[in-house]
């Protein structure tokens, strides 16, 4: 596995080139505007990659946009036209290291599965894309993060809607359950979303911060950790 800058930014473009090859057969009239659209975003994703780099090369507060247009070799008025500021960049780079984009599909569940089961295999499948980074590079991202809330505070508070996503996607979960009954429509959402989501943090920080875990240890000790604390609850 590569390790460092590299390993991150190769995982980052293998991300890439599978969304777009999908979108590409996707795309049944092979149009003009579908082309331009996948060159925007093929542009957009260069300059997040290169800006991936930057960070964590220089760390949030030395990193400038001229730095990362050039390294995603536009040029910097390009760089403002799909970002408006630096702390937008990085909240997009954040977003997209992390994949904490969900498009709402639950097909890939298997609804006959416990309750428990279910929501057991949704936080180990956020917990996947740790497991393809060199701990280094997650060590290294989680500095230049850490550093961003010292220096702008309203980007913190952005950065903290990354939390709240990841607990929007395990409530839309939820709610699905409930909707094809497998939970009761009283259910305590709330409480079970914290659950949930403590779990994985608690699970994420042990695996990064303590040297000798590895990433399987500390997927079952997630699984082992929302058993103990769903237990009962549904």
């Amino acid at each position: 596995m590569p390790t460092g800058i590299e390993g991150m930014v190769r995982v980052a473009m293998a991300r890439t080139l599978i969304v777009e090859e999908l979108k590409s057969k996707n795309d049944k009239g092979g149009s003009m505007t579908g082309k331009r659209a996948q060159k925007k975003a093929l542009l957009k994703k260069k300059i997040t990659t290169a800006a991936l780099e930057v960070f964590l090369a220089e760390g949030f507060d030395n990193a400038t946009m001229s730095q990362i247009a050039k390294k995603a070799e536009v040029g910097l008025g390009t760089a403002y036209n799909y970002f408006e500021s630096k702390a937008d960049l990085f909240y997009i780079v954040m977003q997209e290291t992390f994949d904490l984009e969900f498009d709402g599909d639950f097909s890939e569940f298997d609804f006959d599965q416990s309750v428990e089961d279910i929501l057991i295999q949704f936080m180990l499948d956020r917990f996947k894309i740790i497991g393809q980074m060199d701990k280094g590079q997650i060590l290294e991202l989680f500095r230049v993060m850490f550093g961003s809330f010292t220096q702008d505070s309203a980007m913190a508070k952005r950065l903290m809607e990354l939390d709240f996503k990841t607990m929007e996607e395990i409530s839309r979960l939820i709610m699905k359950l409930i909707e094809v009954g497998k939970l009761p429509a009283d259910f305590d959402v709330e409480a079970c979303i914290q659950l949930a989501f403590s779990a994985f943090l608690m699970a994420l920080g042990v695996y990064i911060f303590y040297e000798d875990m590895t990433y399987d240890v500390a997927m079952e000790s997630l699984k082992n950790n929302m058993r103990f604390m769903l237990k009962g609850n549904v």
